[in-house]
């Protein structure tokens, strides 16, 4: 209860009104639908998109004197109807008690139901795991003290997940949702244990997960129950990968100073190839185009003296990052960007000095990266047997390895896994009786659907 007491303490500083300001023919434009997120004179967004369709993220920001608030969102239709809630606030306290109140630490997003978050007291600096299964409204406190100073979370399913800890780096691994915690002992890691950033990850790749710390990577291909650990030819600011082992990652080099080095993975990390490009892109953020092979898109920002504020600018390369297209040049503090498919493109805005306002999530409205209209319709998506007592054939088109996912009657995601013309059966034997929604994804970010029924 004394948690939700300060959010909305902090909810009553946030009702401010603040104008957006209007770009000539950007692309780049502030959703709609009920969807509000608060500013302040300092904030930062991130984002993630566990599956097509949804998008979910947290800004968090800074009204200054000791008072800041944390917001998260999600939806689950590309934009059509949000959800969103205040999940951390500070203020400052009164007769000596200094900044009272929580700091969001991290939030994972599984699915529309499935989230938790790590937050810390900003009296105490003890950390909390909050989860729900419910949706973004209903997170709870888990009971059991965490065992170390968490990080950063990530969860496989809603059972299976990891934590890190710095200071030293250790990773711990629960098979509860995140009520009991385990320390992996057999993790080693070669380099500075400094970690760079959240976990990273790669929609459809449902058991891999990717660590960077200082100039070193760890990565787990079966949900953290063994390691790889390899040296990093810098300390990669963002990593982005386009399958299980193609990637690119960017660093800043020494000499000179501040300059950009790209480079290339083609085993998951294991190996780094120093790419040379063209076009010279700001890579504040990059992320992969789903289905578009060699495809990459990249955002970031340059801080300007006269006018005293961050230009934004958006670029995409074709060819694996050897040569980038700038595609809109925006004032906009780009934080980071997400890439769905070809047509679910977002961006999380920053605010670091008195610049105008922009939204703190942003969505992608150019048309080059549009997928050509074909004359052949998509073929139909055919299932049998339907009713089914178990197993489940598809018939039919598939192209190349396409992302099978089963919902039941309520949204929740049942079973995920990929099929393909060498594996076109689907087991439900484990599922309740009742209906069911199967979404076939292709490559190219096609999507297929069928209503199924399981009998007792």
């Amino acid at each position: 209860m004394k948690h939700y007491l300060f959010l909305i303490t902090i909810a009553c500083f946030t009702v401010v009104a603040e104008v957006l300001p209007v770009y000539g023919q950007s692309p780049w434009v502030a959703p709609q639908n009920g969807l509000s997120l608060s500013g302040g004179t300092f904030f930062s967004t991130r984002l993630t998109s566990p599956q097509p369709n949804i998008v979910a993220g947290r800004t968090s920001y800074n009204l200054g004197q000791g008072s800041s608030g944390s917001q998260a969102f999600i939806t689950t239709d590309n934009g059509q109807t949000w959800q969103q809630q205040f999940v951390a606030g500070t203020i400052r306290g009164t007769n000596g008690l200094g900044t009272i109140g929580t700091y969001l630490v991290d939030m994972f997003v599984l699915d529309g139901q499935h989230m938790w978050l790590l937050s810390s007291d900003a009296s105490t600096n003890s950390l909390s795991l909050l989860r729900t299964t419910t949706g973004l409204t209903g997170l709870v406190a888990l009971p059991n003290p965490l065992p170390a100073s968490f990080t950063h979370i990530h969860f496989f399913n809603p059972n299976i997940g990891l934590a890190l800890a710095s200071a030293p780096l250790r990773i711990f691994r629960t098979t509860d949702g995140g009520s009991s915690w385990n320390v992996l002992a057999n993790v080693t890691l070669t380099g500075s244990p400094l970690i760079r950033s959240t976990f990273t990850t790669l929609q459809g790749a449902l058991n891999t997960v990717w660590v960077f710390t200082d100039n070193a990577m760890l990565r787990t291909t079966d949900a953290g129950l063994t390691w790889t650990a390899a040296v990093t030819p810098g300390s990669f600011l963002t990593v982005a990968f386009e399958n299980t082992l193609q990637g690119l990652g960017y660093t800043y080099t020494n000499s000179p100073a501040g300059a950009q080095e790209l480079f290339r993975t083609a085993d998951g990390g294991l190996t780094w190839a120093r790419a040379t490009y063209s076009g010279r892109p700001v890579l504040t953020s990059i992320a992969a185009v789903p289905g578009q092979p060699g495809t990459y898109m990249s955002v970031g920002s340059t801080l300007t003296v006269s006018p005293f504020q961050y230009v934004g600018t958006t670029s995409i390369t074709r060819d694996g990052g050897s040569t980038w297209q700038n595609l809109s040049t925006d004032a906009i503090e780009f934080d980071q960007i997400i890439v769905s498919s070809a047509s679910q493109i977002w961006a999380g805005t920053a605010r670091s000095n008195p610049t105008p306002f922009v939204s703190p999530l942003l969505r992608y409205t150019g048309t080059i990266l549009s997928v050509k209209n074909s004359v052949t319709p998509t073929p139909a998506l055919l299932v049998y047997p339907n009713p089914s007592t178990g197993l489940v054939q598809l018939a039919g088109s598939l192209t190349g390895k396409e992302t099978a996912r089963v919902y039941d009657a309520s949204g929740q995601l049942c079973k995920q896994e990929f099929v393909s013309d060498a594996q076109r059966t689907l087991d439900l034997s484990a599922q309740a009786p009742g209906l069911y929604l199967l979404k076939l994804t292709a490559p190219n970010g096609t999507v297929r659907t069928q209503r199924l029924s399981k009998l007792p």
